[in-house]
């Protein structure tokens, strides 16, 4: 039975597991410290574990200014954990504590392969936008 953890300042146990969570996803650098992420987790607006009797299957996190926008990010569920329901769970467990939180604007940029994955939470394109990044 998956249970969803939400986390502010997490154990240095579940603090590794986040940590093999971003190494798995390919969103780790060598420069990152358990700091840092230990400082992601504090400053986001909520950040979801999916765990069971098995381990940590998958997380998500929003960031948000507290008072009208909210984004999506980081949402990853381990390769031999998907296609189960997990990511959807995650998204919709987010939506329902920003939502709860009264936050009007809820964006997110999508992979193109999980984008039917966002649908169905109800995110649609945004027309005539285009998500950018400061380059290096």
């Amino acid at each position: 039975m998956l249970r969803y953890l939400s986390l502010r300042d997490p154990s240095p146990d579940l603090l590794k597991k986040i940590i093999g969570l971003y190494k798995a996803a390919g969103w780790h650098e060598p420069s990152d410290t358990t700091g840092r992420y230990r400082r992601m987790v504090r400053g986001s607006h909520c950040f979801l574990l999916a765990m069971d009797k098995d381990g940590t299957a998958g997380m998500a996190r929003a960031v948000s200014d507290g008072a009208n926008d909210a984004y999506i990010q980081d949402v990853f569920v381990l390769p031999g954990r998907r296609r189960s329901g997990i990511a959807t769970a995650l998204v919709r467990t987010l939506l329902a504590q920003l939502k709860k939180d009264r936050l009007k604007w809820i964006g997110l940029i999508s992979h193109p392969k999980a984008a039917r994955l966002y649908k169905a939470c109800g995110f649609r394109k945004m027309r005539g936008f285009a998500p950018m990044r400061l380059s290096k």
